[in-house]
Order: structure tokens, then sequence, then C-alpha cells
């Protein structure tokens, strides 16, 4: 027995300096954390369906399924209003040895002509666990914005200097309308008639123009598409039938094209969505005539 027990011994030690030598921190695994950057996946306005091809609901991507406001519209890589610019989101990075991100860009064009340096680096982001988990690329310096498809992986680095590059997205940027009336904080009684109108800026047929009005908390009160043969001025209380109550009131008008471009990107198939977003207006109405 005390032989046995021995061997027993000398087994267990074998086996426990045989473990303790994979974890030899010159061979761990130092992989990096892979970011997730988020697909378009609808615009606001867009009519939901069920599976009986009947309408439930209009998408608001400012709320979700459980009414929770977004500062910004969560509904991944889309246009944003302030200029011809694009917002790029991502998953929340947990990992705590991420130290940083890199954002990188290229155009769809310089990609398919093999130009030298194509991928731009756009910005590098020291990053912690507050960190925006999205970017605003204003295109600094860039000459030729819009009518173009840009796309975008995001690099991350952990504290051991590990890298690992995300999965490509991409959107591709059309010129946004041109608002005309109401002018930018104007003030209108309950009384007042509100038309809106614009400037289609485009000469493209594929670019639908959608009409949203929003209150002051992104509750999406009213929308219109556009169609094709009518011009774009719009009598609110005609057509709407909705008397408006007093306070304040966010409207713009997007850009949306339907179809949808499936790109070829080192032999992987990016769905590519296009549109725009005109710039955000605000108005009041008072109970006071004006």
């Amino acid at each position: 027995m005390k032989y046995l027990l021995i061997l027993i011994i000398l087994s267990l030690l074998l086996v426990f300096y045989g473990c303790a030598g994979t974890t030899d921190p010159d061979i761990e695994n130092n992989e990096a954390f892979v970011a997730n950057l988020i697909e378009h996946s609808g615009d606001t306005g867009d009519i939901i369906k069920n599976s009986h091809d009947i309408i439930t609901d209009t998408l608001n991507c400012y709320y979700s399924s459980d009414s929770t406001f977004y500062e910004r519209e969560n509904n991944g890589i889309d246009a944003y209003f302030e200029g011809d610019w694009v917002l790029i989101p991502w998953r929340h990075i947990s990992d705590p040895e991420t130290v940083s991100l890199e954002l990188f860009r290229f155009s769809y064009m310089d990609y398919q002509n093999n130009e030298e340096d194509y991928i731009t680096s756009v910005d590098f982001i020291p990053f912690h666990n507050s960190t925006n988990d999205y970017y605003l690329d204003t295109f600094d310096g860039v000459d030729q914005v819009t009518d173009n498809t840009w796309l975008y992986f995001l690099k991350t680095t952990n504290a051991n200097g590990a890298t690992a590059l995300s999965d490509t997205v991409g959107y591709c940027l059309v010129n946004k309308p041109a608002l005309r009336t109401p002018a930018d904080l104007v003030v209108f009684s309950t009384s007042n008639s509100i038309i809106f109108e614009w400037d289609l800026n485009t000469t493209s047929s594929l670019v639908k123009h959608r009409l949203l009005l929003f209150d002051e908390y992104y509750h999406l009160i009213w929308f219109y598409n556009l169609l094709s043969n009518e011009e774009p001025y719009l009598a609110f209380g005609e057509l709407s039938g909705i008397e408006l109550e007093p306070g304040n009131y966010i409207w713009r008008v997007d850009g949306v094209i339907e179809w949808v471009n499936d790109l070829n990107i080192n032999g992987k198939q990016i769905e590519v969505y296009s549109g725009s977003e005109s710039m955000e207006r605000l108005f009041t109405i008072t109970g006071v005539k004006k």
C-alpha cells in the first residue's frame, strides 16, 4: 500500500506540472477582442408587416421595443442630419483588456480601382469602458462625399499589444433634401396652417423623400412618403387630419433608396444601403394667434 500511495502521488505531481506548463505567460492565448460594427437595419417611418403582410406598426428608430429613448437613431450605420456625415455604431465593448480603437474607412470606388493606399485611418480612440459606442465621420478633407459608398472597419488593441479587426460595414450617402419652410424656430398659433416645403436636390429617380414630424422627445407624430408625381409642397392639416397641440416639434426630410447594393469585399458579401437626412428644424405651436 505504501508503494502504491507513492506511485499515486508521483502521478498526480506529473499531471500538475504538465498542466502548469500550459499556463506559461509566454505562450498563453493573447487574442484581442473583435468589435462588432452594426449594419443598417431600417429607417424611421418604415412600415412593419406581419407574416400575413398586414401593417402592424411604423418603425421609429429613436425608440426600442421597450420604448427606451435613444439620442441617436438606433438603426445601425446611417446618414446623420447635421451634415454629409455618417454615423458608425458598434456593440458595446466590455473587454477590460482593450486599450484603444482605430477606425478605418475606404471608398468602394477606390477598392474597385485597386488604388494604392486606399484605406484611410479616420481616428485613433483611447478606450475605456465609458467610451462612446459610435463614431461620427464628418469627412474632413474629403472632396467627394455624396454619391459615394463608404466602408468601415474597426481595429481593437489590447494591453498586450494584440490586435483584431472587425467585419466591414458600409453606407452610400446621397444628396440631402434642402428645407424651405417652415423656417427654423418659427412660432405658429393653433389656428395657423403649416406648409412643409423643400427642394428635392437630386436627379436620381431612385431617391424617395419621406417627411418626418416628431414631438420634442422624438415621438413620431406623422410621416409622409412623397409620391413620384408630387411636388415637395405639403399642407399639413389637409393631408394629416391632425391638429397639433401647443408644444415644440421637430421636422426633417429623409432621402431613402429602397434598393440595397450587395457588394463583394475581399470575398465577403456586404449589404449596403443608401440615403440621406436633411437638417432638422424646430417649430413651436402656441395657443396665441400670430
